[in-house]
């Protein structure tokens, strides 16, 4: 058997949710009312649910594969851990999940691995997770992977309290477990310092940014066929703008226009010249598509670009599924301009 692992992106949202709400229907249906089991699918596994998370820095989701079948996944976040796991830097393993057929088969110690070495690059001390006091089996199997029972949490079926066993492992040897490539690695640990906030384009670093942006599309295309927005221009009340930073360093910048009801456009996306290539691009870009699936948009368009200079952004784009389409809204033909479209 050949497994192929890979990082998740926010275009895996759909697929995703549909395997992650069977695994987990499957592993404790049995266990549970109908009618709650309902609910927590509905509240956790749903496209924009997915997609969110896909797309937050501070989580990463391991998807495996055999051929083109996901058969299973993990998924690890930074996130405030029960007062029970003490340990400085925790990792949180929330999602753990091997589709039925490959039980036993080596992939949850392949996942497991992956698992740590993510945790790693993420920058934690440790792993936690929690697991149904229930279940047996996977309390077994993390036993074996070196965790240790530290407590209890609660978690929640619908209205259903029950009691999860808090179980912590070390990754003082995650070094010697490397399974994810160097790629991989790297754009984790670049990820897990990034922090994307909302902006209200009043502070002076934005400002300089947009400037830059602005000489540099200047500089490249014809004035008629320049469609970067200024900083009154991403203020109209359609529009979203975000800012990514690394503590006080701003990296890049995106936003979301409105259309109509169902279709938005991304605008100003822009990465700081010092921070480029370190997945700025990549990850305003993720934000952006999550938000929209959030808001219930059926496609997402943008223009950029024809000239060789933008070359690298069309290729970002066609990695998230974008192709190039006829001018939208109140663009029209322009040689210097490249249209690209995504349904979702």
């Amino acid at each position: 058997m050949s497994v192929r692992l890979r990082p998740g992106l926010v275009t895996d949202a759909s697929p995703l949710a549909a395997f992650a709400a069977r695994t987990f229907a499957e592993a404790f249906a049995k266990d549970n009312r109908p009618e709650d089991l309902r609910a927590y699918l509905a509240a956790a596994y749903g496209v924009a649910q997915q997609a969110g998370e896909l797309a937050d820095p501070h989580a990463v989701t391991l998807l495996a594969y055999e051929d083109e079948a996901l058969i299973a996944y993990a998924q690890l976040r930074i996130a405030q851990p029960p007062a029970c796991v003490i340990d400085a830097r925790p990792v949180e393993l929330q999602r753990f999940y091997i589709d039925a057929p490959f039980h036993g088969r080596g992939v949850a110690e392949l996942m497991m691995r992956a698992a740590r070495d993510a945790a790693d690059a993420m920058g934690g001390d440790n792993l936690w997770l929690g697991v149904w006091e229930r279940n047996a089996r996977a309390l077994s199997f993390y036993r074996r992977q070196g965790f240790a029972d530290v407590g209890s949490k609660d978690f929640h079926v619908g209205p259903d309290r029950q009691t999860d066993r808090v179980m912590v492992r070390s990754l003082r040897d995650a070094a010697s477990v490397r399974v994810l490539d160097a790629r991989s690695r790297s754009r984790i640990q670049s990820n897990a310092r990034m922090q994307i906030r909302l902006d209200d384009l009043s502070g002076p670093q934005i400002r300089s940014l947009l400037e830059e942006h602005l000489r540099n599309m200047h500089s490249l295309s014809p004035p008629e066929s320049v469609h970067a927005l200024d900083l009154d221009g991403l203020r109209r009340p359609e529009i979203s703008f975000w800012t990514v930073w690394s503590d006080d360093a701003l990296l890049g910048c995106g936003a979301l226009k409105a259309l109509d009801e169902r279709h938005g456009e991304i605008k100003s996306m822009r990465t700081a010249s010092a921070h480029r290539r370190n997945g700025v691009a990549e990850a305003v870009l993720q934000h952006v598509i999550a938000e929209a699936t959030k808001r219930g948009y059926t496609r997402l368009s943008l223009e950029t670009g024809s000239q060789a200079e933008f070359e690298p952004a069309r290729r970002l784009y066609r990695k998230f599924g974008f192709e190039d389409c006829p001018p939208f809204a109140d663009y029209i033909d322009d040689p210097n301009s490249v249209f690209m479209t995504k349904a979702f």
